[in-house]
C-alpha cells in the first residue's frame, strides 16, 4: 500500500491534542529526512480547538499516513 509523508505536530492543548498537518512531502519512497524548514519558532492555530501556540522545529515530526492530501488542502504556509 503507498504511504505518503507529511509534515505534522500535535496540539498543544492537553484537551485537545489533535495532529495537524503542516506540509506534505509526496509519496513515500524510504527516506524520512527533509532537512530545516523553520531554523526559529512559528505559531501555529489548531484546526480543532483553535487554539493558538509557539512551536520549535523539534516539535514536529514526520508521519507517514495511507492517504493523499485531498485538492482543497492548503499546506501551510511559514
Amino acid at each position: 500500500m503507498t504511504k505518503y509523508v507529511y509534515l505534522v505536530l500535535d496540539c498543544k492543548n492537553p484537551k485537545c491534542r489533535t495532529v495537524d498537518l503542516l506540509k506534505y512531502h509526496g509519496v513515500y519512497e524510504g527516506q524520512l529526512e527533509i532537512g530545516e524548514m523553520f531554523p526559529e519558532g512559528f505559531s501555529w492555530g489548531c484546526g480543532q480547538c483553535h487554539q493558538t501556540y509557539r512551536y520549535l522545529q523539534e516539535e514536529t515530526r514526520l508521519a507517514l499516513l495511507d492517504f493523499p492530501p485531498p485538492k482543497e488542502w492548503k499546506e501551510a504556509a511559514f
